[in-house]
């Protein structure tokens, strides 16, 4: 048996050409069950400075550059043939301030523009299947019971706040939901 694998992956070696294999992308949370229907934005940002090692391959001793990178991404989580499956979508966009001296000229190149965009579809096979979600009840807030008796000058507060919650709730295992 380990040499049939063996000789399988020796052959899937070299009928592929090495481009044909990629690197895979760790995606935090990619397979995390969530309600189906849920949604969600992030944005992101980074900042690097700092010189630039280019290891002799170009004439440019002392590069140097300043990046700035945010970073766009939408969630969707939904049922897939009855399991929790998602889609994902990131858009970054960059600025980059750059220096070096190219043959006793300075240069100050700058440039800024959308980077590679990804797109993750994943799915759960294994585990439990797509849910839903649904809370219902009211939500209050007193002020007296968080010692708030009196008034702030000029703004007016009410004495007590509620709000009420509709949503959808499937239990999948485990003891039942107790919102009491």
């Amino acid at each position: 048996m380990r040499g049939a694998f063996k000789l399988v992956l020796a052959t899937v070696f070299a009928v592929y050409p090495l481009q044909a294999f990629h690197a895979q992308d760790l995606a935090p949370r990619a397979y995390v069950i969530t309600p189906i229907h849920s949604n969600a934005v992030t944005l992101t940002y980074s900042f690097s400075d700092g010189g630039i090692f280019l290891s002799n391959a170009i004439p440019v001793p002392d590069a140097s550059g300043m990046v700035h990178v945010s970073v766009f991404t939408y969630f969707h989580s939904f049922s897939f043939f009855g399991r929790t499956a998602n889609f994902t979508a990131t858009s970054p966009y960059g600025v980059g301030h750059f220096q070096g001296t190219v043959m006793d000229n300075e240069a100050k190149p700058y440039r800024s523009g959308l980077l590679d965009s990804t797109f993750r579809f994943s799915v759960n096979l294994k585990g439990g299947p797509a849910m839903s979600v649904k809370v219902t009840g009211t939500m209050a807030f007193d002020r007296k019971q968080y010692g708030m008796n009196s008034g702030i000058p000029f703004i007016k507060i009410a004495d007590r706040v509620e709000v009420d919650l509709a949503l959808k709730v499937h239990r999948l295992s485990g003891a039942p939901v107790n919102l009491k």
